[in-house]
């Protein structure tokens, strides 16, 4: 997916890129959300999830590139929101699959494989 040009005054920060598994519907995430997450900055074991689902239907939330980018400057921000989750990273395991990357300084997704961008299409249909 390619980055959308804009002027970039962004801190440097990447992310995994991740779509729930069948035991991760039990998160009640809105399909088609843009779900990033990485390790937690104090707590050993432990993942911060971002996510965003535009649950609203705001006009600047429609293509998912938006919504990864959202929840990820959420994340950077520690913008207050109850679209985060703290999780072990064995249930982060358990639960999600991680189907890619995001650059949150250069606004760019890299899906990690045909097989990542299979489960990512379901997950958007």
């Amino acid at each position: 997916m390619h980055p959308r040009p804009r002027p970039n005054n962004r801190p440097h920060a990447t992310f995994t890129v991740y779509v729930p598994n069948e035991k991760g519907a039990k998160f009640n995430i809105a399909k088609g959300s843009g779900i990033v997450g990485r390790p937690h900055e104090k707590i050993t074991g432990t993942a911060m999830l971002d996510y965003e689902g535009n649950c609203y239907r705001a006009e600047n939330l429609r293509k998912y590139e938006e919504r990864v980018m959202h929840a990820a400057s959420r994340a950077v921000e520690h913008y207050p929101t109850v679209a985060r989750m703290g999780l072990h990273t064995e249930t982060v395991n358990e639960c999600f699959v991680a189907v890619g990357t995001y650059d949150y300084h250069e606004d760019r997704i890299e899906v990690t494989d045909a097989a990542a961008q299979a489960l990512l299409d379901a997950w958007l249909a």
